[in-house]
């Protein structure tokens, strides 16, 4: 009996032990459930991708308020396509970054869709067009060749349009941490990341320089961050890139070593030549369109590009200055500016036979 009495309260210790365990992991679960209902709380408008090379996606559905963009069920900043191609529609893929995804002025004033617009307008009365548009701020050519490889390809572009600007040949706007242990339930966990996230955002905004050494220490240490001093990104396994000595940066020490085939002119130049290699072999027709400096028609023309446009030099001819058709504060194409560059590309097409009769 004795015996029985000394077993009894080491049973009811390991009974509260186990119901205080299982209520804590019951309170994490509905916690972690009511974040990932509300996308509010986290995203804004990107997630991680499964494929690596692509780092980031658009997030099917999002509506990102700032950019005037509503993002379809298939992550594009356009209306729904079906996958098979109807009868008689000619389509135009068009692969980019911020310039060609429409930025701040709507996917309907986009350059893209303007062309769409007028195509179907336009000479080509046999014909009805298709332009979709694949492009995501902050990507370059190597997330781009991904893009035409896993997602363009699929819908049969009869022709495809890769949009260049200047910070192409930087790292990307998001990367993707390394998993560890350490880091796991911060890259995975939407309801831990929130509360870290939160507390960054507080300590981030304290005076205390010391406060935010050991903060930054944890956030490099065990948080597995390589842009340490940057806050916290909104969506787990994202971490945005950091906005010092370039936008975003281009010096590799800056940038983990496994995005290094994303940056500088030399893989600007080996990705080109991916896409012409990729296209040429389907016989599909390519066409460069974007704001290219000296160094870079170089290379379009040593990768032997056939059809290169440059927007700013065509601009200038005109007499058009930049500021006069870029967004104010801000370098993007303003409404005027993506007519104007739809404009160019129409008077271009429309005089290549295949598409229009």
């Amino acid at each position: 009996v004795l015996m029985k009495n000394k077993e009894m309260p080491k049973k009811s210790l390991l009974i509260n032990i186990f119901t205080a365990l299982i209520s804590s992991l019951l309170l994490f679960l509905c916690l972690e459930l009511f974040v990932r209902v509300n996308p509010q709380l986290y995203c804004e408008g990107y997630r991680p991708s499964k494929n690596a090379k692509l780092v980031y996606e658009l997030q099917p559905g999002h509506k990102m308020t700032l950019l005037r963009a509503e993002i379809s069920s298939q992550g594009l900043n356009d209306r729904y396509f079906t996958i098979k191609k109807s009868p008689g529609v000619y389509r135009i893929a068009v692969i980019g970054d911020s310039t060609s995804f429409g930025w701040k002025v709507g996917a309907a004033k986009s350059f893209p869709k303007i062309l769409e617009r007028m195509l179907n307008d336009g000479k080509g009365k046999h014909k009805r067009f298709e332009v979709i548009n694949f492009s995501v701020p902050g990507y370059n050519p190597s997330q781009e060749f991904e893009v035409l490889k896993e997602k363009a390809i699929k819908f049969n572009p009869d022709m495809v349009i890769l949009c260049f600007c200047g910070n192409d040949t930087h790292v990307c706007n998001y990367i993707q941490p390394d998993l560890t242990v350490f880091n796991y339930l911060y890259n995975k966990s939407y309801f831990f990341h929130y509360v870290l996230r939160r507390i960054d955002l507080t300590l981030m905004s304290s005076g205390s320089q010391r406060l935010k050494s050991l903060w930054f220490s944890f956030k490099k240490n065990i948080l597995g961050m390589f842009y340490f001093d940057q806050i916290i990104y909104s969506y787990p396994g994202l971490e945005e890139t950091i906005y010092i000595e370039g936008n975003p940066p281009v010096k590799k020490e800056r940038v983990p070593y496994k995005y290094w085939d994303m940056i500088g002119d030399e893989n600007y130049k080996i990705h080109l030549s991916y896409f012409r290699e990729f296209l040429e072999s389907r016989h599909i027709p390519f066409i460069l369109v974007g704001f290219f400096t000296d160094e870079m028609l170089k290379i379009n023309e040593t990768v032997g590009v056939k059809k290169t446009y440059d927007f700013l030099q065509l601009s200038q001819k005109d007499g058009i200055a930049y500021h006069e058709i870029s967004l104010k504060n801000d370098w993007h194409l303003n409404g005027r500016g993506h007519a104007l560059c739809a404009g160019y590309l129409y008077e271009r097409l429309k005089d290549i036979q295949t598409i229009l009769n």
